[in-house]
């Protein structure tokens, strides 16, 4: 059996154990602010609910597009009801695909989160920029 090659350092990956389920993520970018923070406080409701205890909802920016908000809800897999939900809650916007290197940000920023308390709450003036891992080399 050959043997595997490790990620490359400039690959950033998903730590992801077989037979485990993938990250659960579902985001959208919206082409102005108002939507988005209404899909933001749908998100964030959901999230506080007993339904949503093990979801995390954000709102940020990405570099390609500096000035189209997007919102994402990440963590464990929902149920089915939760999972349609999080479809309706971010209807407005377009389906993102979040870049890997943030996505691992956004799941290391849940994991500190739930380090603190199960529910935590934070918010960060618009402009903060939160570094992704560089690839060495």
């Amino acid at each position: 059996m050959p043997e595997q090659e490790p990620p490359r350092r400039d690959e950033p990956q998903i730590e992801h154990k077989e037979g485990e389920p993938l990250p659960y993520y579902q985001a959208a970018r919206y082409q102005i602010e108002r939507p988005a923070k209404q899909a933001y406080s749908a998100a964030q409701a959901l999230v506080a609910s007993p339904e949503g205890t093990y979801l995390s909802a954000y709102r940020f920016y990405l570099p390609d597009e500096p000035r189209k908000p997007n919102v994402a809800v990440l963590g464990d897999s929902p149920a089915a009801e939760v999972h349609d939900q999080i479809t309706q809650i971010l209807k407005a916007g377009t389906p993102l695909t979040i870049p890997e290197p943030v996505l691992i940000m956004l799941f290391d920023r849940r994991t500190q989160a739930h380090q603190i308390n199960e529910y935590v709450e934070g918010h960060h003036r618009p402009g903060r920029v939160f570094r992704t891992p560089r690839p060495e080399g």
